[in-house]
């Protein structure tokens, strides 16, 4: 096994945390412009010569959807990539907010973009600069209770994530779904690719990774990721993508690529089959990558129905109503200040910090993300003890 390998088994290449599905299947009609239409033509004009990107694989990539699993260092670079390539559907999947340290590596956020959902940062981004494409921003943490709903409808996955645990349950839903995806990571100055095919005797994730764990692993905020590798992990993901809505052979199934730019090392390393594969394997035996998942329902007296998800044991949960609260969010943002320590991040969200390690995120949408130690039943309070300072503030504003 290469060093490069070895290195990549305790990296993950950057973090996340979790918010909910926010319209995520209302999607918008494609724009219908024939691949003939003058402006649609000009636009691709660079396209058009090109073999693999020539007038029939424009216009058969107008009506493919690539779903792409996380929207910072390396989503943002696959998200522009396959819209520049003519992909006409995206659906981009991430629950975080753009931090000020996401600007020198996530090409699509600025810094008015602070405190907004990445994934309608990005939408917006590139839908200025492209009009023949539909993007559908999903505002959450993908896990096992939303995981086949998420995929189902792709042509191809693409991995942009952080950790091990989600890259699983991404390959088990995928298998289930017969979607081919493409698991790429960075970290420092090494990144590695990966096309996952499920053709016959081609590997699985599982089959190289499946006692990769995340606990004690380096992150980005601890190890840092050097922006060119990022750059070239993303853009070999997409050739990859590419290849596979071509119906041409992805390079990289059954490879492992291994890339360094500290030595500008390029290392395919061959990846077999296991027929024990928990997964793939002759006798499959893994069908969740991590416990069971939970779904709680309250009712709040004015801000209506709220789901409570999250998985058994993890101690991260997400509170979202099923409507956007009507509500002040200065006037909120400021009252649960007054009640906790924390900050601001940005116009849209508040980050709240309740001691014993316990931490909310209210985001001006009513979105709550909920770190506490254990249980639901904990989350559960905590969301509710929130509300009751947060609608002091919305009650205030009525007597006014």
């Amino acid at each position: 096994m290469s060093e490069g390998l070895q290195h990549y088994l305790w990296t993950k290449n950057c973090s996340f945390g979790q918010t909910q599905i926010r319209n995520s299947f209302k999607t918008q009609n494609l724009i219908e412009m024939p691949v003939d239409d003058e402006k649609f033509l000009q636009y691709h004009s660079r396209n058009l010569p090109l073999q693999i990107l020539g007038k029939e694989a424009l216009e058969d990539f107008r009506y493919e959807r690539v779903t792409i699993a996380g929207v910072g260092g390396l989503g943002t670079v696959i998200a522009e990539q396959l819209a520049a390539c003519g992909v006409g559907k995206l659906r981009l999947i991430d629950q975080d907010f753009v931090e000020l340290h996401n600007l020198p590596r996530q090409k699509l956020f600025f810094e008015k973009d602070i405190g907004r959902p990445k994934v309608e940062a990005a939408r917006e981004f590139i839908e200025k600069r492209n009009p023949f494409v539909e993007i559908e921003a999903i505002h959450t943490r993908l896990d096992e209770s939303n995981a086949f709903q998420l995929l189902e409808g792709s042509s191809v996955v693409i991995d942009a994530l952080d950790n091990f645990e989600t890259r699983k349950i991404i390959n088990i839903e995928c298998y289930k779904l017969g979607i081919p995806w493409i698991f790429g990571g960075a970290l420092v100055e090494t990144g590695n690719v990966m096309s996952i095919t499920y053709k016959e005797n081609t590997p699985c994730f599982h089959c190289l990774f499946e006692e990769s764990t995340d606990e004690g692993a380096p992150t980005c905020a601890t190890a840092g990721v050097y922006p060119p590798i990022l750059g070239l992990i993303a853009n070999i993901q997409v050739e990859e993508a590419i290849r596979i809505l071509r119906h041409m052979k992805p390079l990289l199934e059954s490879k492992l690529m291994v890339i360094s730019t500290a030595d500008l090392s390029f290392e395919k390393i061959a990846v077999k089959k296991r027929e024990n594969c928990p997964v793939c394997g002759k006798t499959p035996r893994i069908r969740r990558a991590r416990g069971d998942s939970v779904r709680e329902e309250i009712h709040h007296p004015v801000l209506g129905d709220i789901t409570i998800t999250g998985i058994c044991g993890s101690g991260n949960f997400i509170a979202h109503p099923q409507q956007e609260p009507k509500w002040d969010f200065e006037a909120v943002a400021q009252k649960l200040l007054n009640r906790w320590e924390g900050k601001r991040i940005g116009k849209s969200v508040v980050r709240l910090l309740l001691g014993d390690g316990r931490r909310v995120q209210v985001a001006k949408s009513g979105v709550m993300t909920i770190v506490v130690n254990e249980t639901v039943e904990e989350a559960i309070e905590i969301c509710q003890e929130v509300l009751s300072v947060a609608v002091q503030s919305i009650e205030q504003e009525r007597q006014t």
